[in-house]
């Protein structure tokens, strides 16, 4: 699927042996949620030359919950995450990841994740993971422009200045390898 809507859903889908590669909003099952995802999963690999690339949905401004994702993601850009790239809330909608993971080894530019490239609190609605967790292998890929924010589970995780709780995990884990590669100046962690 290219996009679902906020009235849409997917439910008790499963994809095999997939080989996607696009340029943004790039996932192994939708490229941009902003309904519900709910008991699906998808297996193989992922692949972007741009930003918002994940195993499971590029995109999510919606719910995923008990959804997975096994395989490879890759990307030459930012905000890749082995389900999702960036996860945001909108101003009513908040957006959800629930009892998810993944498997998989992860590689990208910045903001790079072994469940979410980027968590971000958006307007008035926060964005959270709960009961998720991460395993495989994360690596980012280090340049004088993008230094930064490789993580096991999140890449990053913030909420706007004015409302600083906006981005939430809880009870989610990560038991990623994480490493980085080129550069002199390194990667930070999280």
């Amino acid at each position: 699927f290219a996009s679902i809507d906020s009235s849409s859903e997917i439910k008790n889908v499963g994809l095999e042996n997939i080989n996607i590669t696009g340029k943004m909003y790039v996932g192994g099952l939708v490229g941009s949620n902003l309904g519900t995802i709910n008991d699906s999963y998808a297996k193989g690999f992922v692949r972007s030359i741009s930003y918002y690339v994940g195993g499971l949905a590029g995109y999510n401004g919606g719910t995923i919950e008990h959804s997975y994702f096994i395989g490879e993601v890759n990307s030459t850009s930012d905000m890749v995450g082995g389900l999702v790239g960036r996860n945001i809330g909108s101003v009513t909608t908040i957006a959800k990841i629930l009892q998810s993971y993944t498997d998989v080894n992860v590689s990208g530019r910045y903001k790079v994740g072994g469940l979410v490239g980027s968590n971000n609190g958006g307007h008035s609605a926060p964005s959270v993971i709960i009961n998720s967790y991460a395993m495989g292998n994360v690596k980012g890929v280090h340049t004088v422009s993008y230094p930064e924010y490789i993580g096991g589970l999140v890449g990053s995780n913030y909420g706007l200045s004015s409302q600083p709780y906006t981005a939430y995990i809880n009870n989610s884990y990560s038991g990623a390898t994480v490493s980085c590669q080129g550069g002199s100046g390194g990667c930070s962690y999280v």
